[in-house]
């Protein structure tokens, strides 16, 4: 929850702003309540033609991932900066990979339409040979 000052100040402003309308005793709840909803309540966030729904959230949960994001990454930075070799390591060992598998495609590409030409010349040989009865089935 807020912390107890927040709720005070945020008391003394409406008192401020609604005059003595109610006492700082029956704003308590209210108060609490619409923090609540506020910051601990899943949203739904409707499209500009309110038809598409979109499960949000509660906003002290997006906060902290947001906090938590921004700490986990400077720590992540922090490593790396430490340990240069790390990152290059693994940098290097993806582009072998990957250019590994690029010349495989590539091959592969250039091959596969030779090979498929190969074979289908081939299945028309057999056939022929078989129309004419010099390849048994």
């Amino acid at each position: 929850m807020p912390s107890k000052e927040f709720h005070e100040k945020l008391i003394a402003k409406m008192q401020e702003q609604m005059g003595e309308l109610m006492t700082p005793d029956e704003m308590r709840p209210i108060i609490a309540e619409a923090v609540q909803k506020a910051f601990f309540e899943r949203r739904i966030e409707l499209d500009q033609w309110r038809s598409i729904r979109t499960d949000l959230p509660p906003i002290f949960v997006e906060m902290m991932t947001q906090r938590l994001n921004e700490a986990v990454n400077a720590q992540v930075d922090a490593y790396l900066v430490a340990n240069p070799t790390v990152l290059q390591d693994a940098v290097t060992k993806v582009i072998e990979e990957g250019l590994m598998s690029v010349v495989v495609r590539v091959f592969e590409s250039r091959t596969s339409s030779a090979l498929f030409t190969l074979g289908e010349a081939l299945a028309k040989s057999q056939r022929e040979l078989m129309q004419r009865g010099l390849l048994n089935p």
